[in-house]
């Protein structure tokens, strides 16, 4: 939950000749898998512009952060400039989270991103992850429409995932009924069976990389790029102003103005929660 730590993790490991993976499973995903390919056919021309939104920075966005890693072939970073609020007490898995923000960054290449999180309501991107090129555009939506889609000529195409969202497989109708009556008839339904999930993928990319010697694309050393664009979107916030990277702080900025008392939030005390719960009761 620090810089420094994230770091640390992967200079111990490398000096010990340990693979460190980790798990940002949606580079597997057939959504993710399919607009890679396509950009890199120039189907959209030359990328100028990543967009995303999901509900935070650091656990939720870390992986769309880490996707822009991918469709960028980790090109460096140069800058980043954010804003955060914090509306109210937000933490996932004990990690302290914005519950609204916005980042802006520039690649060294000259593309550029933005990304913006809501933990409640609407965000300023209208797509899960959004690919601009010179001559069209290409779409990742997790939910409510296509999986994959692309244009060209100002007309959206649906692209074929294999019934696949950027989260997991989603069977057709064909299947699903299957499944349901092999339940009350006696049909087969082995050729109905789900294909590998992104989950199995990654950890098939793993092994093969662990057998072969190979370094995994979800290594902690590649991982790290997109992970640095969370602090340092937090840093820019802390600073209100642009931060260059490389990155040269340790700490988790969030977490300091948190407990510095520069969020605009109120703790929630025990007292306050017992109140709370009294209320609702």
């Amino acid at each position: 939950t620090t810089w420094a730590d994230c770091r640390r993790m992967v200079a111990i490991c490398e000096a010990e000749s340990v693979q460190l993976t980790i798990d940002h499973q949606r580079r597997f995903a057939m959504p993710v898998v399919r607009a890679k390919e396509l950009l890199a056919a120039g189907e959209i021309g030359e990328l100028r512009r990543l967009e995303w939104s999901e509900v935070n920075l650091f656990d939720a966005g870390s992986h769309l952060f880490d996707l822009c890693d991918l469709f960028t072939d980790g090109e460096r970073v140069e800058w980043v400039l954010a804003g955060i609020d914090y509306a109210r007490e937000n933490r996932w898995f004990g990690a302290i989270n914005e519950t609204r923000a916005i980042s802006q960054w520039r690649y060294g290449d000259g593309t550029m991103g933005f990304a913006s999180t809501a933990e409640e309501g609407p965000t300023l991107v209208d797509a899960y992850c959004r690919l601009v090129g010179t001559e069209g555009e290409i779409e990742i939506q997790p939910d409510g429409g296509p999986p994959l889609r692309m244009r060209t000529d100002g007309g959206w195409k649906s692209i074929d995932t294999a019934n696949e969202t950027v989260y997991g497989y989603s069977p057709g109708i064909v299947t699903a009924t299957a499944k349901k009556l092999a339940g009350v008839l006696p049909v087969t339904i082995e050729r109905f069976e789900d294909p590998p999930t992104h989950y199995e993928r990654a950890i098939e990319h793993l092994i093969s990389s662990l057998s072969s010697g190979e370094e995994p694309t979800i290594s902690g050393r590649s991982v790290l790029r997109g992970t640095e664009l969370v602090f340092a979107s937090w840093q820019s916030a802390r600073q209100r102003g642009r931060v260059h990277l490389p990155l040269e702080i340790d700490d988790n900025p969030l977490e300091a103005m948190y407990e510095a008392g520069a969020l605009n939030a109120p703790r929630e005390t025990e007292t306050d929660a017992t109140e709370g719960e009294l209320a609702a009761d």
